[in-house]
Formats: structure tokens, C-alpha cells, sequence
């Protein structure tokens, strides 16, 4: 089997590694179990702390429900192999300081200034405008 060109492996994008809630890079990529999307684990912390009255938690991309124990978020799963992909990202990039040039870039617009939001009706990322 021939060894794959630069050209033929996957691209080292930052987007794949960008937490849909923040838009920065995953820090401690977490798990829901329901649907499997990943975000940071604080980024559904600071989600829960809205929704405490539930005993589940609705997914902000696809809507699907995940039970919560009594310990809420703390039980969800870690994301191994996007923490180890952020990893590696960071060690390739420069380490933390390459986060702020990998912000995404606005997609619903022809401006292509750095994303502020994401919206999960359309899939897009937005900027101020």
C-alpha cells in the first residue's frame, strides 16, 4: 500500500476541535450521551446552571435529552480522542497562544471577520454583523 501524499490526508483544521457553544477550542471535550455531540465540559456547566430545575439536559444542537445523575455534568464522559486531538493541535500549532488563530471564521456572511455565535438552526457560524 503506497504511503498517502500531503495532499490525500485529512486537513489539520481547527474547526473540527471548536466547541459549537464557545467557538474556541475544546477544553476538556465532554461527551453527552443521548447524541454523542462533544463541547467543553465548562460550556455545559455554565448550561446547566440555567436549567437546574431539570433533571435532563437537551442538547443545544440536535435537542435530544441526556439524563443527569445527582452529580449533573461531572459524571459525562470525557472526550479522549478530541482531547488528545487538541493535544496534538497544540503541540504541532505552538502551543496555547495558536487558540486565538483558530477562532472560526463567519460563514453567514462574505465578510470572513472571526465568528462571535453559531447558530443551530442553519449550522453557521456568525460574526457581529
Amino acid at each position: 500500500m503506497a504511503a498517502k501524499t500531503e495532499e490525500e490526508k485529512a486537513p489539520r483544521s481547527s474547526e473540527n476541535l471548536t466547541c459549537p457553544l464557545c467557538i474556541d477550542i475544546f477544553d476538556e471535550a465532554t461527551i453527552l450521551t443521548s447524541c454523542g455531540h462533544t463541547f467543553c465540559r465548562k460550556c455545559l456547566k455554565n448550561y446547566d446552571l440555567s436549567h437546574q430545575d431539570l433533571d435532563h439536559m437537551i442538547c443545544p444542537l440536535c435537542r435530544k435529552i441526556t439524563k443527569l445523575s445527582a452529580n449533573r455534568v461531572a459524571d459525562f464522559l470525557t472526550n479522549v480522542t478530541v482531547n488528545g486531538l487538541v493535544h496534538n493541535y497544540h503541540a504541532e500549532c505552538g502551543g496555547m497562544n495558536a487558540v486565538l488563530e483558530m477562532r472560526p471564521k463567519c460563514t453567514a456572511c462574505m465578510l470572513q471577520q472571526d465568528a462571535v455565535s453559531f447558530c443551530c438552526t442553519c449550522n453557521n457560524y456568525m460574526c457581529d454583523n
